[in-house]
């Protein structure tokens, strides 16, 4: 009798630990989407994989996104949802679920009222990534900063930016879905974050690479303008610059005729593209020879943003020249070695003779001018001299002239120039896929980690680099809070962008004032038309 009363208590308190557990773990929340499940951790709260628009699937494939209606009961939101369908990745004939339109929202576990709101838009060359990936994890951020962070999946690829002449017959208008869905998650947002404990008129829209490009292009939409507040751009320029002349509606579907020839949906284009499953749209594109590495996104299939006349009616460069982006405040940056993530995938430059015929293949017009701005002789190496071009072209420079765009049109602005030294693990992950093995330095997105305050496969955050983090969090999060950024570290204060003197902020460890950066060789790729 006593084994069975000792056993029976065991289990008696078994069942209530349990019982504990999943009282402390989960949370339920009636919000005007519905009421959700999220889980309790033990600084914060997160509630993962929220739908906030139907799958677009069937009919709804190339149409903008549909509202999800609000939950009849409960719905789960425990876990990461899944990805948006992605050619780019390496195993993306296997990725085919379109139902992937989920969004993360992270808050501190301590219940306050009228937080900030940041919502982060993934890079990727709008061709690859999803708001899950660990390293955009929202937890330290909300946490250290005291507000609430957004984090969403959009379609990418082809299922993202085809427009097509039937499709614009269809919807007076098509291409930009992709950017159709951050808008929607953007009303989500303001419809809902209050239930969360967030302030809809607080909203910062924040973004890196593409992601940064799409933050832009919101800033010139007129659907999206009274979505959001402040706008942190990082690393924006390459693909969809705001910088650069976008497509035509015409331009846009020439491309996208291109690509149903190329998927053999040249007959009844809409309805065979629409029948076909993502594994045989893929897998037409890889039989084809359209394959690409994880760095090198889709640049065999242009299908990006184009001016639709709906979620864009203007150039986005003549948009901020008018003054409309002048009600928002402004954050944007870069990195020191944009380029060398890129260029580490390109084929090894030896010698000044191979240089000099590389540029030739890529200016063939003005690679003497190009030579004299980035001598061999000034790098270590032809692939770090390439990568100098490459990052200012399309990364430093476009950036920069943005940010004069938008400071002549009243914008007030604050620009970073970010210089962390970079731990070396991501160079022997490079090599797994094919790098040339140049030295990487502070990369393209290598800035990420130090944002969210999280490791990933950038490497493990050191002593000296938390230091940074905790900066770039308390600089980004004032931000959001004051419409200013501001560290309670014995810092410099940040200067406003100034289009003549161009005054930045330089971020490591310790941060310094500079002038303009790289103006000379700016000044060469605007009028080169970069």
């Amino acid at each position: 009798m006593k084994n069975i009363n000792a056993h029976f208590r065991i289990l008696s308190l078994l069942a209530w630990l349990i019982l504990l557990t999943s009282c402390q773990s989960e949370i339920t929340l009636s919000t005007p989407s519905g009421v959700m499940i999220g889980n309790i951790q033990e600084h914060h709260v997160e509630f993962l994989g929220i739908p906030y628009a139907n799958a677009p699937v069937g009919d709804l494939r190339w149409q903008a996104p549909v509202p999800k209606a609000p939950f009849t009961e409960p719905y789960s939101a425990q876990q990461f949802q899944a990805a948006c369908p992605q050619f780019a990745q390496m195993n993306s004939v296997f990725n085919s679920n379109e139902d992937c339109l989920f969004l993360n929202v992270w808050r501190p576990i301590n219940h306050q009222e009228n937080l900030p709101v940041m919502v982060f838009l993934h890079g990727g060359g709008l061709a690859t990534g999803a708001g899950s990936e660990n390293r955009y994890n929202g937890q330290t951020l909300a946490i250290n900063q005291n507000v609430i962070v957004v984090s969403l999946n959009y379609r990418l690829g082809y299922l993202g930016f085809l427009s097509l002449p039937e499709l614009t017959q269809e919807q007076g208008h098509s291409g930009n879905y992709g950017f159709l869905d951050q808008n929607l998650a953007l009303q989500w947002v303001n419809n809902n974050i209050k239930s969360f404990g967030g302030n809809p008129n607080q909203v910062t829209l924040f973004g890196e690479s593409a992601g940064a490009n799409s933050a832009c292009l919101h800033l010139a939409s007129p659907l999206s303008q009274d979505l959001f507040h402040n706008v942190i751009m990082q690393s924006q320029g390459l693909y969809s610059s705001c910088v650069n002349t976008l497509a035509s509606q015409q331009e846009s579907e020439a491309l996208g005729e291109a690509f149903a020839d190329i998927v053999d949906c040249k007959e009844n284009t809409l309805q065979c593209l629409r029948d076909k499953s993502i594994f045989r749209l893929n897998l037409s594109l890889f039989t084809k020879g359209y394959q690409n590495g994880p760095i090198h996104t889709s640049a065999a299939l242009p299908l990006r943003a184009n001016l639709d006349n709906y979620f864009l009616t203007q150039q986005p460069i003549t948009v901020f020249q008018k003054g409309r982006g002048a009600h928002k405040n402004i954050l944007m940056g870069v990195n020191k070695n944009e380029g060398t993530l890129f260029a580490s995938f390109d084929q090894d430059i030896e010698n000044e003779s191979q240089y000099a015929q590389a540029l030739k293949e890529q200016y063939p017009l003005n690679h003497q001018q190009v030579t004299a701005l980035y001598p061999f002789s000034e790098y270590t190496n032809g692939n770090q001299a390439m990568a100098d071009v490459l990052g200012d072209e399309t990364f430093v420079c476009r950036s920069q002239q943005l940010a004069q765009y938008l400071v002549r049109g009243g914008s007030q602005l604050y620009f970073y120039h970010f210089t962390q030294s970079i731990d070396s693990y991501m160079q022997s992950a490079l090599s797994l896929f094919g790098g040339n093995g140049m030295a990487l330095g502070t990369f393209h997105a290598s800035e990420i980690p130090y944002v969210f305050g999280v490791e990933s496969i950038f490497g493990k955050l050191d002593e000296e680099a938390m230091v940074t983090s905790n900066l770039m969090q308390e600089l980004w999060g004032s931000f959001s809070y004051h419409n200013k950024p501001s560290t309670t570290f014995p810092q410099p204060i940040w200067p406003l962008y100034d289009a003549l003197t161009g005054s930045i902020l330089n971020i490591n460890h310790q941060l310094t004032i500079s002038g303009g950066l790289k103006q000379e060789k700016c000044q060469f790729w605007k009028q080169l038309g970069a």
